[in-house]
């Protein structure tokens, strides 16, 4: 068993000397084969992460700025359980992020995420899958709701540039999903559910006031493409059954 637990106050070392005042970390590792690496430089970042039964979980973070916040109490606890490759790298740069949730319970999982700006965040889940998720926020006030939970494992590529902007990814039951999203602007939402097997989305929303939904909750083999470009535009794609193709591209206001 290793555990190590860890409230930094006043002083942070990392790679030489930082200043910082009333930081705090927490890192539980129990069996074998545990990494963690943990960097906190302004005021006020918290942390909190276990690592529970893993052969090979490894974990690093860097909170750069002040007030962010990566796990929290019990069940916002980020955690890596129940044997595997797992691997977590999160960087905030900002003041006020955060990243809430439990993650990476199952096999080979894999998760990065990024945070530049301020007051954004993530909420992230993957459980008993292959799930790979790779976030990068930039600007302020983004979000991300992701939940992973397909059984023969999920791909999700995101990223979100500009303020209040908001996506929502849930990808379950048997099959392996593929997502990438990206919105960039101000105020756009998007909402993707896969779930059955093999479905397949693409989602680009450049501009302000933006939505779009695609849902393949019961597809089978789904291929959904949605490009909206300008302000105020809104796409809807519902599949259902097998091999269906969709694409939706819309430019102006």
């Amino acid at each position: 068993m290793k555990r190590l637990s860890i409230s930094l106050f006043a002083v942070l070392f990392v790679a030489g000397m930082a200043y910082a005042q009333d930081n705090e970390a927490l890192i539980e590792q129990t069996s074998d084969g545990n990494e963690a690496t943990m960097s906190q430089v302004g005021s006020s970042n918290y942390s909190n992460v276990a690592q529970f039964g893993g052969s090979s979980g490894v974990f690093h973070t860097s909170q750069v700025g002040n007030d962010n916040f990566i796990g929290g109490q019990a069940g916002d606890q980020f955690r890596q359980a129940n044997n595997g490759g797992n691997y977590a790298n999160f960087t905030q740069e900002g003041n006020e992020n955060q990243i809430r949730g439990v993650g990476l319970q199952g096999t080979n999982n894999e998760a990065e995420i990024t945070q530049v700006g301020n007051e954004n965040q993530v909420d992230f889940y993957q459980d008993m899958s292959d799930g790979v998720a790779d976030i990068w926020q930039q600007g302020t006030s983004n979000y991300i709701d992701i939940n992973q939970d397909a059984n023969s494992g999920s791909l999700a590529d995101l990223y979100q540039n500009g303020e209040s902007n908001e996506l929502t990814v849930h990808q379950d039951d048997e099959g392996f999903h593929s997502l990438e999203a990206i919105q960039q602007g101000n105020n756009n939402l998007a909402d993707v559910i896969q779930f059955e097997s093999d479905n397949t989305a693409t989602l680009h929303q450049d501009g302000n006031m933006n939505t779009a939904w695609i849902n393949q909750e019961e597809s089978v083999g789904g291929l959904a493409d949605v490009v909206q470009a300008g302000n105020g535009n809104m796409a809807d794609i519902l599949q259902v059954g097998e091999g269906n193709v969709a694409d939706i591209y819309q430019n102006g206001n």
